[in-house]
């Protein structure tokens, strides 16, 4: 556990219908009305910075401490301790402007019976609710029975401020760590990841995102701004300042829409209808070779891990196979300049191909149906829509190798055939497919 003691930064007290000033006076007063009524008479007020203390996550516990410089003798009395809500000044506070208070969190302690002694009294929950308020904490002090009790309390101005009043915060030193989650444009945790955090002093390293794309990175023990960067190779480096608050875990993602990992190559690829393309195979070949697979909805992304010249194709089973020319990376991360978007679409969309001609060349169109049992010599293959035009061929002949000969519906020996209906048949297309 460690310990941070913190000095007033202001104090005063009021007293019941003055509106005089005490802010500059060397003690402070406390007392009931002195005709025996429920409304005090004189109350403290104490205010402290607490912009570099801990926050209320970690603190076990926190103790005001005021030192008693006179008294009026007597065996009994009740202090309550409230936070005050509301802005004040030392030197500007009275009776009539003083700030609002609250009862949440109030404590009530016995008030003290000697003089010049230190007294401690627990305000962990004031402290608590103060800081998740913001940096300053206030507190009122007042008397709540015995008239007959009053008490001098020393002020910050006692003695050059040696008997000021103070408060002991004790807590869990808490590391100060920046973490987050570094995605693609998929929102797919990106693993293996280098994760820097320098300011203007420091630089931290942290390699190896987990498997999920996390990361967590243990950084100097102040409160102030770090520049967090992302480096893996084929993407390229993304950037990020934060502020950070000491012995805290702050925050810090990489994921869609603004700062994910972009990708050396990224885009769509479609068919010739406009239809996404899912599970079709891009990849980069030329000084090295680097492939991927769309998703659903015909997304890629490409990330060429070496520099060099790279040719970017796609295919998959079922069509034909596109080349979107070649592309130039200068080294192991892709400059934002160098990062480029390759879609697969319109004239260099993936055209669905439904078999060969007798001759062996390619039949590109709607994609067709063959049934498990499909005989040799069958009654017409259908397609999923009607065709444009009509194509007339001999012979299909598919990647099983069967040539299967078309009929017209109802007539076994004839050479020509159109389709409709049906869904995709997948042959054998190599190493460009599922």
């Amino acid at each position: 556990m460690t310990t941070q003691t913190v000095y007033t930064n202001k104090d005063s007290w009021v007293e019941l219908e003055d509106s005089g000033n005490h802010g500059t006076e060397n003690v402070i007063q406390i007392a009931l009305d002195e005709v025996g009524g429920t409304e005090s008479h004189c109350m403290a007020y104490l205010g402290f910075d607490i912009t570099s203390c801990p926050n209320e996550s970690s603190v076990s516990s926190v103790y005001l401490y005021v030192r008693v410089y006179d008294y009026s003798p007597c065996d009994h009395g009740t202090w309550e301790f409230q936070q005050i809500i509301e802005p004040w000044t030392e030197t500007g506070i009275d009776w009539f402007n003083k700030p609002n208070t609250t009862s949440e969190n109030q404590y009530t302690h016995g008030a003290a019976i000697n003089e010049n002694t230190w007294y401690s009294y627990d305000i962990t929950n004031i402290y608590k609710k103060a800081k998740n308020d913001g940096n300053e904490l206030g507190i009122r002090i007042r008397q709540t029975d015995n008239y007959d009790l009053y008490h001098q309390l020393c002020s910050r101005e006692y003695a050059d401020g040696a008997y000021s009043p103070y408060i002991v915060i004790t807590y869990d030193e808490l590391e100060t760590i920046i973490y987050g989650d570094i995605q693609d444009r998929f929102g797919s945790g990106v693993s293996n990841c280098h994760v820097t955090a320098e300011d203007d002093v420091t630089h931290i390293e942290y390699y190896d995102t987990d498997a999920d794309g996390e990361y967590s990175v243990v950084v100097g023990n102040e409160s102030h701004y770090y520049t967090v960067s992302v480096w893996h190779s084929g993407y390229v480096v993304r950037s990020r300042t934060i502020g950070v608050t000491a012995n805290t875990f702050n925050q810090c993602d990489f994921i869609p829409p603004s700062y994910n990992l972009v990708a050396s190559v990224e885009g769509t690829v479609e068919d010739n209808y406009g239809n996404p393309v899912e599970n079709a195979f891009v990849w980069g070949e030329g000084t090295n070779w680097y492939g991927c697979k769309t998703n659903a909805n015909g997304e890629y992304a490409l990330p060429l891990h070496t520099g060099g010249t790279y040719d970017i194709k796609a295919c998959k089973t079922n069509f034909n196979e596109r080349s979107y020319g070649s592309i130039t990376q200068s080294g192991y991360h892709p400059t934002t300049d160098e990062q480029t978007t390759k879609n697969f679409t319109g004239t260099y969309c993936l055209e669905r191909i439904l078999g060969t001609d007798d001759l062996g060349f390619a039949v590109y169109g709607r994609s067709v149906v063959i049934p498990d049992d499909l005989p040799t010599t069958s009654s017409i293959i259908t397609a999923d829509e009607p065709a444009t035009t009509t194509v007339k061929l001999k012979t299909w002949k598919f990647g099983s190798g069967a040539a299967l000969t078309t009929t017209s519906s109802g007539t076994s020996d004839s050479s020509e055939g159109e389709g409709s209906g049906g869904t995709n048949y997948k042959g054998d297309c190599g190493d460009c497919g599922e």
